[in-house]
């Protein structure tokens, strides 16, 4: 009896360590098997993630093909396609400035007509009109979702399952857009020497270039410019920076700014489960401009009257050109102490053989007042022009016979309008198809005197005729018999917005005073 018990305790022993060897197996097993699944659902969901990265960073490169119509006044800073987008949008609103500061500037000198003003409010909404396309089309969720998917959906996840896919996540919220970089440098390039000083704006710059997302006041309107750091790539930006910057949380004031940073949202589905995740990324074009109107230009026109005299007193006007010729002014005309007189003059000589630049009354030696003007208009159009090009190109151009006009204007060998080469060119010569040289500039005209050199004393208001001369007949009288004539020199300036192309008019006026019948 007492060993069969034993026996029987033993056995019981036996049983207890086989169950407990049995349980262990099953736990391990389940944890070998959770550990399994859980390696998969990480890994589907690093998976995941990797695809939502891929599709941000499809997202921030694909924006950069996000078109707008250039209209009416922007075509010259469209792309080579004809078209504004995030990499050009910059140059609509440095053009639109630069039309405004003008207008400022003419305020300021008390040259605006009306149509100045009009012209600066249609140059600012036609770049706020393009601003608002591209910004509608920039925070459409379901545009940009097709951008992430064309990469994020080939990706593959297949620790989800076999079949699993990648989509962008749309129906339950729009996809925030992020103004970030604040106060970088955007992809415009300017010269402070762009800006017509006594316009008197506070431009903020950063390295060189214009600030992004710096609102700059010009004419009562704000104007700004989206930052893209010179030599970055798109590429992906923390939530916690983009969160910060988010369009829909801290605006910017006055404007509805155009976006650099977008997030997108996807969900990867499969049999194992669905995952979902978010990403952020920045853009840049990585394309530089320079601040410019391209299609400007300037206006040098000559204008020149005779005014006749008889006895002191005026009896006709007459114009003449830039070649010698002879006018019959005085025809018949009684005189005081009885008879009559004719009289007749040679015109145009003081022009004869002569530059451009000589038919401007001291332009570079004098008149450094004229210069700046004409070269800040050009450095609108191309910021490195100076004094010394405008000098040449004056210099260069010859009078051209029944010609009283000449144009200074660029010329473009790419499709985008970089890079200018200024020319000179009669109102007659080969001009490019872009130019429309029949605009009536916005400003008022106003006499720029000559400052004479140091310690030479005010110049004097009449100039020797050259070879201007007049002579006179008389009939049945003899005297008086005096005559001589007086040549009047000014130059004067006409200013433009440049929304309509023109910068800006020059006119150099002659006048010469004849004189008949003197004591």
């Amino acid at each position: 009896m007492f060993r069969h018990k034993r026996q029987t305790i033993r056995r019981t022993k036996k049983g207890a360590s086989l169950a407990l060897v049995a349980a262990f197996a099953i736990v391990l097993g389940l944890v070998l098997w959770a550990t399994f699944n859980l390696t998969y659902i990480f890994g589907g969901s690093q998976q995941v993630r990797n695809a939502v990265d891929a599709g941000a960073l499809s997202t921030a490169q694909k924006v950069l093909t996000v078109t707008a119509k250039p209209g009416e006044n922007y075509a010259d800073v469209a792309d080579t396609s004809g078209n504004i987008t995030l990499s050009n949008i910059n140059r609509t609103w440095g053009k639109a400035l630069l039309v405004n500061a003008n207008v400022q500037s003419m305020m300021t000198e008390g040259q605006a007509l009306p149509q100045a003003q009009t012209n600066g409010k249609t140059a600012f909404s036609g770049a706020e009109t393009i601003n608002n396309e591209l910004y509608q089309q920039l925070n459409n969720t379901t545009l940009l979702s097709t951008f992430f998917n064309q990469i994020a959906a080939q990706r593959s996840i297949n620790m989800l399952g076999s079949g699993a896919g990648m989509k962008a996540s749309i129906q339950a919220v729009n996809w925030p857009t992020a103004l970030l970089d604040r106060g970088a440098a955007s992809n415009l390039n300017f010269s402070p020497g762009q800006i017509p000083s006594d316009a008197n704006i506070n431009v903020i710059a950063a390295g060189g270039a214009l600030a992004g997302y710096e609102p700059i006041k010009a004419n009562g309107n704000y104007f700004y410019f989206v930052p893209f750091r010179p030599g970055e790539m798109p590429h992906l930006v923390s939530n916690r920076i983009f969160d910060m910057n988010r369009s829909d949380k801290t605006p910017i004031a006055n404007i509805q700014a155009i976006p650099n940073g977008f997030s997108v949202t996807g969900n990867g589905t499969g049999p194992d489960g669905s995952v979902g995740s978010s990403a952020y990324a920045i853009t840049n074009p990585q394309t530089h401009y320079t601040l410019a109107i391209p299609y400007g230009y300037l206006s040098i026109q000559i204008t020149n009257t005779a005014k006749w005299f008889v006895e002191g007193k005026q009896v006709f006007e007459s114009s003449y050109g830039t070649e010698p010729e002879e006018q019959w002014g005085v025809k018949s005309v009684k005189l005081t102490t009885g008879g009559m007189i004719n009289g007749y003059a040679s015109l145009g000589n003081e022009f004869t053989g002569q530059s451009l630049y000589w038919s401007m009354s001291d332009i570079a030696r004098n008149n450094p007042v004229l210069v700046q003007k004409m070269v800040q208009r050009m450095q609108e159009v191309s910021p490195s022009f100076t004094k010394n090009q405008l000098i040449t190109l004056l210099l260069s151009q010859q009078l051209v016979p029944g010609v009283t006009r000449y144009l200074i204007y660029p010329v473009y060998t790419t499709a985008d309008n970089t890079n200018p080469e200024i020319m000179i060119q009669p109102i007659t010569g080969k001009l490019p198809k872009w130019l429309v040289a029949t605009y009536t500039p916005d400003g008022s005209e106003l006499v720029i005197p000559a400052v004479p050199p140091a310690g030479a004393g005010p110049p004097p208001p009449t100039k020797p005729p050259g070879s201007n001369t007049n002579w006179q007949v008389l009939i049945g009288a003899k005297k008086p018999d005096g005559h001589h004539t007086t040549l009047i020199e000014q130059n004067l300036w006409e200013p433009d917005s440049g929304l309509n192309q023109c910068l800006g008019q020059v006119r150099v006026s002659h006048t010469t005073n004849l004189y008949f019948a003197e004591n």
